[in-house]
C-alpha cells in the first residue's frame, strides 16, 4: 500500500497550527521589509524622485497593462483579467538579486540601485492595497449589457 506524505494543511491539526504560524509569518515579513529598507539610501532616492516615479509607473502601470492583455488573450473575462493584473503589479523578489549584480558589475549607479529597491518596496505595499480593495472596485463597476 502506497502511503502519501501528510501535510499539516490536510491534517486534523491544521486549525491548531495556523494560529501558531501566523506570528512567525508576520515576523519574517517585518524582517524582509527592514532588511531591504536598510539597503536604501534615502538621500539618493529623494534626489532622484523622478526616477523613482518613472520606475513605479512602469512597474505598476506596465505590468498591470501587460497582464490584463495576456489574460484577455487567453479568453478570460475582463473582470478576471483585471483581478489577475492587480495581483501581479509588484516587482518580484528576483529584482533584488538582479539590481545587486548589476551594481556590483558597475552597470548601474547608486541612484538606480536605491530607486529600484525603493520602487520594489513601494510596489509591494501598493499591491497589497490594490489586492485588498480592487475586487470591490471592479465588482462595483458597471458591466456591459449582454448581447
Amino acid at each position: 500500500m502506497l502511503r502519501t506524505r501528510g501535510f499539516v494543511s490536510s491534517s486534523e491539526h491544521a486549525h491548531a497550527a495556523m494560529p501558531r504560524l501566523l506570528p512567525l509569518r508576520d515576523a519574517f515579513v517585518a524582517l524582509f521589509f527592514v532588511t531591504i529598507g536598510t539597503l536604501i539610501d534615502p538621500r539618493t532616492v529623494l534626489e532622484h524622485l523622478p526616477l523613482l516615479g518613472v520606475m513605479l509607473a512602469l512597474v505598476i502601470g506596465g505590468k498591470f497593462l501587460i497582464w490584463a492583455v495576456v489574460v484577455r488573450i487567453f479568453g478570460y473575462a475582463s473582470r478576471t483579467a483585471l483581478l489577475v493584473a492587480v495581483g501581479l503589479t509588484q516587482i518580484g523578489e528576483f529584482s533584488f538579486i538582479l539590481v545587486q549584480v548589476a551594481r556590483s558589475a558597475g552597470h548601474i549607479g547608486n541612484d538606480v540601485y536605491s530607486a529600484t529597491l525603493a520602487a520594489a518596496l513601494l510596489s509591494i505595499l501598493v499591491n497589497a492595497a490594490f489586492v485588498r480593495y480592487a475586487p470591490a472596485w471592479i465588482g462595483s463597476a458597471p458591466t456591459p449589457a449582454a448581447a
